[in-house]
């Protein structure tokens, strides 16, 4: 799935895939590719977004999976759920805004540089608080 979609290079668009096994199953996953960062020593990465929907109760859950230039799977960190998703990249940053958070403030922007990978990417809430992704590597 993550390769029919890094190969389209649409930055923005969303790839729907239904995975259910069973028909009366929900189990769909929405990818979007968001582009591109690069760290300080001159490394491109491609960064997809996995968004799943599953189970009777439509729970979600949020991916931000990294790729090298040859598509190659490098790492991900796993989220609490699709809203805390990246909307997208500005300059080197990736971006997260809290206006689909429910017990959030929806003013707050957190704004996440890719100089280097992060070990941790921090999600602002509210105020001072938020949440602790931490970055799984495939190596």
């Amino acid at each position: 799935m993550e390769l029919k979609v890094l190969s389209n290079n649409k930055i923005g668009k969303i790839f729907c895939f239904n995975v259910s096994k069973k028909k009366d199953e929900k189990n769909v996953v929405q990818l979007k590719y968001i582009g591109r960062v690069h760290t300080n020593t001159h490394i491109s990465y491609k960064i997809l977004t996995w968004a799943r929907v599953s189970g009777k109760n439509y729970h979600t859950t949020g991916v931000i999976e990294l790729f090298d230039t040859n598509n190659n799977y490098v790492g991900k960190y796993v989220l609490g759920d699709m809203s805390d998703l990246p909307e997208k990249i500005e300059g080197n940053n990736l971006i997260f805004a809290n206006k689909n958070k429910e017990n959030c403030d929806k003013s707050l922007v957190t704004k996440v540089s890719f100089d280097s990978i992060p070990k941790n990417i921090f999600i602002k809430c509210e105020g001072d608080e938020g949440d602790v992704y931490s970055y799984i590597s495939n190596n």
